[in-house]
């Protein structure tokens, strides 16, 4: 029996957006190598990370990161965004 599949926030953001993993991932490595962000000791988030975070399987690792995502999705995707996915996909195994 397959699995029900668990739709996130951040997925339907992306498809509105037409926002892939790769493209995603290259925006945000482009922002946190601005300045403003050189505090971070991670200056790159590769398609293989989005992904996951695309998927409810993990949770970005920094609150900058979190941060970054709900200014490009307008508030769409947050931190309680994050677990509710997480709880959702959590509950379906």
């Amino acid at each position: 029996m397959a699995k029900p599949r668990v739709v996130t926030d951040m997925q339907i953001w992306m498809l509105e957006t037409g926002r892939t993993d790769v493209s995603l991932a290259a925006e945000l490595t482009a922002r946190f190598r601005n300045p403003a962000y050189a505090g971070m000791r991670i200056k790159e988030v590769n398609e293989r990370t989005v992904a996951r975070w695309r998927k409810g399987l993990q949770l970005p690792r920094y609150p900058q990161q979190f941060a970054l995502l709900t200014e490009l999705s307008a508030g769409r995707v947050t931190a309680d965004s994050f677990i509710k996915a997480m709880t959702n996909s959590s509950s379906h195994t």
